[in-house]
């Protein structure tokens, strides 16, 4: 985590009652988790209780603690990314209202996140190139991020109005807070996504980019991840780069495939059973063994 991300996270415990080192025990980590889970959600929880979690593991390091409390974490399901073709996509469109289409097809087709695409100003688009970026300072890496923009997204963008500083307005003005308004919510509902949330358009975007066939690197570059292995979780819809070598161990299995697929010849039931006296019984073996 970046040495910013730390202690932004760490402003937070500012809340409470200032107390010595030798004090952090189970009961303030509690308290502190408490303090926590009035104003964040379970994932953002759990990254600013990691962050007080390494406070008193490096006091035992420097030897001002003899042991370092358990600091309780929130346990997270892991999300399904619900899967989503193009006709669903465009039910969605169809349904959203008319001041977030836009930001919308935008994310499915570049792949930023939301805050990443309500902040987009007219100074970091270049139509002329195809080109738009994101600042450093506005991005979750804290790197530049730079987007090579689809013909598709630049008709779009030439299509809207330049009301002001940003690129996606309302009534000329920024949109402000977040795109999962109750109205995205309705309109999920009507167009049979129920579970689709704004953040899962950005998945779809990755995910369409995988099943044409985009390496780890391209989907990595394209979708902003710091991360390599990020692309490993759109790598089950991917095939095309292993399809000839699942043609290649097809050739060494042609001759197993067709034994197995051979039709079964029955054996005569005679020729089964060993005729009588090829091999004596074990009890009679036995007993001509123990008179001689």
């Amino acid at each position: 985590m970046a040495a910013f991300d730390a202690h932004a996270q760490l402003t937070f415990f500012a809340r409470l009652n200032p107390i010595p080192v030798s004090a952090v025990n189970a009961d303030v980590a509690r308290a502190a988790r408490t303090c926590v889970e009035r104003t964040q959600g379970p994932a953002s929880g759990n990254r600013i209780m990691a962050v007080f979690r390494q406070v008193p593991r490096a006091c035992v390091k420097w030897e001002w603690l003899t042991h370092a409390p358990l600091v309780p974490m929130a346990y997270i399901e892991e999300h399904e990314i619900e899967p989503a073709t193009w006709l669903d996509i465009e039910r969605l469109l169809e349904e959203v209202p008319p001041h977030t289409r836009a930001p919308a097809l935008f994310t499915l087709l570049q792949g930023p996140r939301m805050a990443n695409v309500r902040d987009l100003e007219w100074t970091r688009v270049d139509l002329a190139r195809r080109h738009a970026w994101i600042p450093s300072s506005h991005y979750k890496g804290k790197r530049a991020h730079g987007m090579a923009l689809a013909a598709p997204i630049v008709t779009l963008l030439q299509s809207l109005p330049r009301e002001g500083r940003y690129v996606f307005t309302y009534r000329g003005k920024k949109i402000a807070g977040t795109f999962n308004t109750r109205a995205f919510r309705e309109a999920r509902k009507r167009a049979g996504l129920a579970h689709f949330r704004w953040h899962d358009l950005r998945h779809a975007a990755a995910s369409f980019l995988a099943t044409k066939g985009a390496s780890d690197r391209v989907l990595q570059a394209v979708m902003g991840w710091a991360d390599p292995r990020m692309a490993y979780r759109y790598s089950h819809l991917r095939s095309e780069e292993l399809r000839p070598w699942a043609d290649a161990v097809g050739t060494f299995a042609g001759t197993a495939l067709e034994i197995a697929m051979a039709p079964k010849v029955e054996k005569p039931k005679g020729n089964m059973v060993p005729g009588r006296g090829l091999e004596p019984p074990t009890r009679a073996l036995r007993m001509r063994c123990s008179t001689n």
